[in-house]
């Protein structure tokens, strides 16, 4: 049963990498200063969206370095034009539609166009310096263990923890909003709701059994959850949580199906649960 001793559990990513750690924005490898902090490669299926590819780099030492010369590679191309200096600790955002960027973000620091897209089921991208040496490598993919929140969600992936290295899933979480932080810093996530796994489900069912889905409060404190959505889809918001539902430190609540109004497929589904405000995924599974 649900919560019960002997039920077989599905940890999230979030158990498993603790990928809500804040970023430390240090450098990935001894041969270069900067690192490939985030990736949109998937923005959200929205009217307009198709257009908000970015990947961002960042140069971690504090003092300006030139970046002439060198070039964005793998599934898209990019080279930076003479004269491209990087600030100390700053950003810079290649982006596959520049001015959609700019507008959509507000901020300048935007270069481009990216020759190509990025591929929404997995790429790589590579830095490369003025000579052709490759400095970065990311083999990023849209199946776990690397983060399903990132995955045409709306939330970019981000270099969470460089120190494991740009090509280690483990250095990589989703973003901590919709939308990313492209060339800013995003600062760590503190909400307590944040706390909240997608920890335990049963798919494919038999009568007398039902699917279910069963939410687990991680953190140290009572969290509100009301309002939540649960879905597995991204463009129907399946299920409300009802007011009043709270979590308390180490607690379960679950949902079956007929609570729900979906079932879980068995040829294999994704399971989202969003906040009350939609601005981020808490947690999702595939």
């Amino acid at each position: 049963p649900p919560g019960g001793p002997n039920a077989p559990v599905f940890y999230s990513m979030i158990e498993l990498t603790g990928e809500t750690a804040p970023r430390q924005l240090g450098p990935s490898s001894d041969t270069t200063p900067f690192i490939i902090s985030e990736i949109m490669y998937h923005p959200a299926d929205s009217a307009g969206s198709n257009n908000l590819e970015y990947i961002e780099i960042f140069n971690t030492d504090p003092v300006p370095r030139d970046i002439s010369g060198y070039r964005i590679s793998g599934d898209a191309d990019y080279r930076f034009p003479s004269g491209t200096i990087m600030q100390f600790r700053s950003y810079l955002v290649v982006a596959s539609d520049p001015s959609a960027v700019q507008q959509d973000y507000g901020i300048s620091n935007v270069v481009g166009p990216l020759r190509n897209n990025l591929p929404n089921n997995g790429g790589t991208v590579r830095l490369r310096n003025h000579v052709d040496a490759l400095m970065l490598e990311v083999n990023y993919g849209d199946r776990m263990p690397w983060p399903k929140g990132a995955d045409g969600t709306g939330h970019s992936l981000q270099l969470h923890s460089p120190d494991y290295g740009e090509d280690d899933v483990r250095a990589w979480g989703p973003s901590a909003l919709v939308g990313g932080s492209p060339g800013k810093f995003e600062p760590p996530p503190v909400d307590a709701l944040r706390g909240v796994v997608i920890n335990e489900y049963l798919a494919h069912t038999d009568l007398p059994e039902v699917d279910y889905i069963e939410l687990y409060n991680s953190g140290t404190q009572s969290v509100d959850i009301s309002g939540c959505g649960i879905s597995n889809t991204l463009t129907t918001n399946e299920y409300v949580v009802p007011p009043a539902t709270i979590l308390p430190p180490g607690g379960f609540v679950f949902y079956e199906q007929e609570t729900l109004g979906f079932s879980l497929r068995a040829g294999g589904d994704e399971i989202y649960l969003w906040a009350p405000d939609f601005s981020y995924i808490v947690d999702a599974v595939e």
